[in-house]
Formats: C-alpha cells, structure tokens, sequence
C-alpha cells in the first residue's frame, strides 16, 4: 500500500495487502454522508454529529445473512506474534475477518443507546 494514496494521518502507519482478494462482498446498502475527501472525515466517529444516511438490508442477527461475516466485542486474552486469542465471538469457525479495532469504552459504548425500531416487536 502506498502511504500516501490514502494519506496516512499521524500515528497509522500502512501495511502491504496481499496480492489477490480472499473473496467478494455483496454490498449491503450505500451510506450517505457529508464527507468527499479522506481528510475532511472524522478519526473517531464520536468527534462528528453529522447525520449520515444508510440505505440498504440491516440488523441481520441470523446466520442467513448476505455476507457470511460476523460482528462482535471481544475480550483480548493473549497476543502471540500475529495471532490474537479473544473470548467472547458468536460465529463459526473460518468467519472471516474484514477489521480489528480496539475497543475504549469513552468512545465505543453508548451509555444511553436505547433499542428502537424493534423494541415493540413480539
């Protein structure tokens, strides 16, 4: 990856990708957001309160998804060389992996999130 092609901000630092894809993705839906350029958008979601638009199928929970990826937040147990060892996964074995991220719970939770559109659901 070239460092500069999507400027590299103080503190990333970029790594080489492999040669050929691992597989494709089925786009789930586009979202909308103020941002064109890479530098004008925000390095943690939480420094924006621009409404951003998603449109598209969501809140699959089931293994009859789209994609065969999975989302969770895991506890970081060891790191041994390149190999990470978590608890706390719900997918089966040879989910791929698109992204890791640290988890800091002054950013990533959400003390007053509320459950909404299915809240009334039976």
């Amino acid at each position: 990856m070239n460092d500069t092609a999507f400027g590299i901000r103080d503190g990333e630092i970029a790594v080489e990708l492999p040669a050929t894809f691992d597989a494709a993705l089925y786009f789930i839906g586009r979202i909308r957001t103020p941002w064109r350029r890479r530098e004008d958008c925000p390095k943690n979601a939480r420094e924006s309160d621009a409404v951003c638009v998603g449109r598209g199928t969501f809140a699959l929970r089931s293994p009859a998804r789209p994609n065969p990826i999975a989302m969770s937040v895991a506890r970081l147990l060891r790191v041994e060389g390149t190999k990470l060892s978590v608890v706390g996964l719900d997918c089966l074995d040879a989910t791929p992996l698109l992204d890791i991220k640290p988890y800091f719970a002054s950013t990533d939770a959400v003390a007053d999130a509320v459950v909404g559109w299915h809240a009334a659901r039976d």
